[in-house]
């Protein structure tokens, strides 16, 4: 295992954690996101993009045991502003785990992402967005298959986990955007600038 490679991740992660406890947003298009944030991901998503070029392969759990991988998976989720590193994340990620060195389910979560950015149905549902029935729900691919997809990869049925993050969201007196148009609206347009979309 490389200890300092893995520290480095951790550290890099807790950074992110705790400007998030502090009351800075993690996504992009909250009011609370700010410059700070930004960068704090920013600099992580290249630091972590410098750690796959130097050692050829996504941090492994065999690299970075299973603390130092689920930090670099974090550090992938959070790399929206960033689509060119988002993307080489997922296939980065996908190679491992195709060879069992990475949970399935952190790649269903990074696969799932990058689809939202680019506005493709999702393929296992993990990334909930207000729709307009006022509820959190996610545009699927094949939804006929969907529960048997997350099962494969350690997940619970769909339904379960979204009426359970509703709930997390109304206690923590979360709501759906008065103007659903005008939010989707500003997703677009993130998307665009970007080059999501």
């Amino acid at each position: 295992m490389n200890s300092e490679l893995r520290t480095q991740l951790i550290e890099m992660k807790q950074q992110m954690d705790q400007a998030s406890y502090a009351g800075e947003a993690l996504e992009p298009l909250d009011p609370n996101y700010s410059a700070k944030m930004r960068s704090l991901q920013g600099n992580n998503a290249q630091r972590l993009n410098n750690m796959i070029d130097e050692y050829g392969s996504w941090p492994t759990v065999a690299m970075v045991g299973e603390e130092g991988a689920y930090a670099a998976w974090s550090i992938a989720q959070y790399a929206n502003e960033w689509p060119t590193l988002q993307r080489k994340f997922l296939a980065t990620l996908n190679v491992a785990a195709a060879r069992g060195e990475v949970t399935q389910r952190q790649l269903a979560f990074l696969l799932d992402r990058v689809r939202f950015n680019q506005g493709q149905a999702q393929f296992y549902g993990t990334f909930l967005d207000w729709d307009t029935k006022g509820e959190l729900s996610a545009e699927i691919e094949q939804p006929e298959t969907l529960d048997e997809r997350r099962k494969a990869v350690g997940l619970p049925a769909y339904e379960f986990t979204r009426q359970r993050q509703m709930e997390e969201v109304a206690q923590l007196g979360g709501k759906a955007p008065s103007d659903l148009k005008a939010y989707k609206q500003a997703q677009l347009k993130w998307a665009q600038k970007l080059g999501w979309r």
